[in-house]
């Protein structure tokens, strides 16, 4: 989910150049299991961590004007959120699986359709 504001500039008679940006938040699910012997046989666990990460986002776009109120677009969005380690807590600690370190950022392509009603 993006909060994102834009400032354009009418290149052409209908065409709209753009740069936008903003605040990004998106929430991560991560899992693992884990398969271990320890002194009484075969050990399985499995460990479920939810985050909600905050991070920016900055991008570019054109939209055209089709007429009777229709557009249409393209975009381009670079997002970034902030790094941060999981699996820190939960039931590892006897069998010692290790922390991932994971840095989160996408590159979006998109192309849309808009209707203004006023």
């Amino acid at each position: 989910m993006t909060a994102r504001a834009r400032l354009g500039w009418t290149a052409w008679d209908r065409t709209m150049l753009y740069v936008t940006g903003g605040g990004a938040w998106a929430k991560i699910d991560a899992s693992e299991w884990v398969f271990a012997a320890n002194g009484t046989g075969p050990h399985r666990t499995g460990h479920l961590e939810s985050n909600t990460r905050s991070g920016w986002t900055v991008g570019g776009g054109a939209e055209y004007a089709v007429g009777y109120g229709w557009s249409v677009k393209g975009e381009y969005l670079y997002v970034k959120f902030d790094d941060y380690t999981t699996f820190t807590t939960g039931p590892f600690a006897p069998i010692n699986a290790s922390p991932r370190e994971v840095r989160l950022e996408d590159h979006i392509f998109r192309a849309g359709m808009n209707y203004k009603f006023w």
